[in-house]
């Protein structure tokens, strides 16, 4: 989560972005605890930051904007179209979050979220397991992530927000040779 705080703190300055820095701060730190992936009960999350916020005397407004903005800023919520517009400082959360994402930890969860959320151990010893049966089958998952992570690159290339994180985007996929 830092590291979104960092990335969305660097395009703030980078794009000179007239936005509270706070609510950006808050909500790229708070962003993925009420992610479905990490808990089980997201209304009770969703409370538990509200008062979290309260008591550290946020105002109404910014805690409406940060809750706003943990809850509609995923990028599934994004394809699904359930999410609801994002004002300019959660573009740059959610920009950061998926500048993020496809860094080396972002691609090692993915291969984490990819084994059910069992773990790398799990996605390993299932890897091997194949590999005992059938020759070809590490290369083929390998082959399958790395494909799923081509794709998602090109299509944050369509979803990023800020000049700052697309460039930082283009960057990565130069670097990646994808």
């Amino acid at each position: 989560m830092s590291r979104v705080a960092r990335l969305a703190e660097t395009i703030i300055r980078e794009d000179q972005l007239p936005v509270d820095s706070f609510v950006v701060a808050a909500s790229a730190y708070l962003h993925d605890v009420i992610d479905d992936k990490v808990v089980d009960d997201v209304a009770a999350k969703i409370k538990e930051v509200h008062v979290l916020l309260q008591s550290l005397e946020c105002s109404k407004t910014d805690i409406e904007e940060i809750l706003h903005i943990i809850q509609n800023m995923s990028f599934s919520k994004e394809m699904s179209q359930s999410g609801e517009p994002l004002s300019l400082a959660g573009k740059i959360v959610q920009d950061a979050d998926r500048l993020e994402a496809i860094g080396a930890l972002g691609i090692l969860r993915t291969a984490y979220y990819g084994g059910g959320g069992k773990g790398i151990q799990f996605m390993m010893n299932r890897l091997c397991r194949k590999y005992t049966v059938k020759r070809r089958s590490i290369a083929e998952e390998v082959r399958s992530l790395i494909i799923f992570m081509k794709n998602y690159y090109y299509c944050l290339r369509e979803c990023t927000q800020t000049m700052h994180a697309n460039w930082l985007l283009n960057e990565k996929i130069l670097w990646s040779n994808f």
